[in-house]
């Protein structure tokens, strides 16, 4: 079996064999390290496609039907003076450095005709279908602009604190509670076990596993 070491693994690979772990079980703690590692980094879970979109759209469209969109804007100047108060906001600012996105302290909002979206973040601008110039939507596509482009855990964590703000609790409450119930996670955990708490693990499923094929 080929154990993919990455540059901050050596040492913890001879350590591991020092040990007398087996190959399968060295290759599979540095894998979860690896992943666990990336996850609390960039905050997704699921890599290359946007997979949980239509889980969170899901989610807030009933969260839509108690709340609604918030304040309809008239013009795409009143949007980006939403727009202005959000990055301006101190909540923006440490979103943004939670992200490591600190250099989009500057968003535009520009028009986005002949599209079936209501809106469209292209990181440093947001584009607004006429559907779209309310606030939510804002708040929407501003999430995607502080550094979270998919529909993933980083994003959803960002927009309920953006809800939260500038929408009030309860309705960040609400939409929390819209994605759970869809098995849409809200909160990443830190925590990585070390090599001897995630070996009892797999000990435990290595022994469940030879179980069932009995």
């Amino acid at each position: 079996m080929q154990i993919v070491i990455t540059s901050d693994q050596r040492e913890l690979f001879h350590s591991l064999k020092a040990k007398d772990w087996n190959r399968e079980a060295i290759a599979a703690y540095l894998k979860y390290e690896s992943k666990k590692k990336s996850v609390i980094r960039n905050k997704r879970i699921t890599l290359g496609s946007d997979s949980q979109r239509s889980k969170t759209y899901s989610a807030e469209f009933a969260y839509h039907k108690k709340f609604g969109y918030g304040k309809q804007f008239e013009t795409i100047k009143d949007c980006q003076k939403y727009v202005n108060k959000i990055i301006n906001s101190a909540t923006w600012k440490k979103l943004i450095k939670e992200s490591r996105h600190e250099h989009r302290r500057n968003v535009s909002v520009e028009t986005l005709g002949g599209h079936r979206f209501a809106g469209m973040s292209h990181g440093y601008k947001i584009r607004l279908n006429t559907t779209g110039m309310n606030e939510y939507v804002i708040l929407h596509e501003l999430a995607h602009s502080a550094g979270y482009m998919h529909h993933d855990v980083g994003f959803r964590i960002c927009l309920l604190k953006l809800v939260s703000r500038f929408l009030g609790r309860e309705q960040a409450q609400e939409l929390k509670s819209q994605f759970k119930a869809r098995k849409l996670k809200v909160t990443i955990s830190n925590h990585i076990k070390s090599p001897e708490q995630w070996l009892k693990s797999y000990e435990r499923l290595e022994s469940a596993r030879a179980a069932r094929a009995v």
